[in-house]
């Protein structure tokens, strides 16, 4: 959650977080309006769980990479640079998305892989899904809802179309997540 121009973002996690404590995100609220200052201690089990999950999705990444598809990695871009460099990969059709920014509103998202698919779109016979690489071995609904933003906005239409300015450049169609033990092959895919 953060606040741009008098108007707070919004971000995939806050939906969650909200779901779990709205409590956290009257606090989260009053760090965006800096009456507070973010909390700086971090659980030492969670910093271990973030490495595993970097070094998990790091490995896709690569198996993307072995596979020979057209591949940007926007990881070290901010906001603005990211979300401008995603929608220029998407009209040239790169195949595999790393990090991508995707915002409409509100609403922002960094989506860990958008991946192209044979579904024509504004952008021309392809258009884009969102892959997510996840550590647990059973997805849960948590997870879904986290990922629901990168597909909808409240309007709702992917948050893609709108950042694009293009309908159905993601396809909506589905969120595939990317289980540890088999990072090809996704362990689970929610399709409408």
């Amino acid at each position: 959650m953060r606040l741009r121009s008098n108007l707070i973002r919004l971000a995939a996690t806050d939906l969650s977080n909200h779901l779990a404590c709205r409590h956290l995100t009257s606090l989260d609220l009053s760090v965006a309006h800096g009456l507070r200052t973010a909390p700086d201690w971090r659980s030492p089990d969670l910093k271990v769980i973030q490495e595993l999950g970097l070094r998990h999705e790091a490995a896709y990444l690569q198996s993307l990479q072995d596979a020979g598809l057209s591949f940007v990695d926007l990881r070290a871009m901010n906001e603005q640079q990211a979300i401008s460099e995603t929608l220029s990969c998407m009209h040239r059709g790169i195949e595999a998305i790393a990090q991508g920014s995707l915002a409409s509103g509100r609403w922002f998202g960094r989506p860990d892989v958008l991946r192209k698919v044979a579904k024509p779109s504004r952008l021309g016979n392809w258009s884009y899904e969102v892959y997510d690489c996840k550590l647990a071995r059973e997805t849960k609904a948590t997870t879904i809802l986290q990922l629901s933003p990168h597909r909808l906005t409240p309007s709702p239409a992917p948050i893609a179309t709108s950042a694009a300015g293009l309908p159905n450049v993601t396809t909506a169609a589905a969120l595939t997540i990317i289980s540890p033990w088999s990072p090809v092959l996704p362990n689970f895919s929610a399709s409408n």
